[in-house]
């Protein structure tokens, strides 16, 4: 318990207050005093100071997930059209060259050919040739 001195101080005002048994009146005081410091240990705090409660839908932006689905959904698509396009390029590589590109270029052939073959027909023309060369 806690002393004597605070159980002298505690009953100093009962005194004038007329009572039948006075060991009976301090056992239902101490059974009082019992009772109350059990409802202060008891005792829940009156303020509320926990957070507030979160909202799922709230939290979530679900518009901003869609949306983001959406995109990405896109994304795949042209990404597997992209793939599709580069292997068959990759699969049938000459018809692409020769229909958008031309005939294959090879090197080695003369691109002044038809205008010799013309020349070397034409009489006149050999002998200019063969008088300039003399000189």
């Amino acid at each position: 318990d806690q002393g004597p001195s605070i159980t002298r101080t505690m009953y100093a005002y009962r005194k004038a207050m007329p009572r039948a048994n006075k060991h009976l009146e301090d056992k239902w005081v101490k059974h009082c005093q019992k009772l109350h410091r059990n409802r202060l240990r008891q005792m829940k705090p009156a303020i509320d100071n926990k957070p507030p409660a979160k909202f799922v839908h709230l939290e979530q932006n679900l518009k901003k997930q869609q949306m983001d689905e959406e995109r990405y959904s896109q994304i795949e698509r042209e990404n597997y059209l992209l793939l599709d396009k580069m292997s068959h390029i990759m699969t049938h590589p000459q018809l692409l060259d020769e229909k958008y590109m031309g005939a294959p270029v090879t090197y080695g052939k003369s691109l002044n050919k038809e205008f010799r073959e013309s020349c070397v027909c034409d009489p006149s023309f050999v002998h200019k040739l063969t008088l300039t060369v003399r000189r």
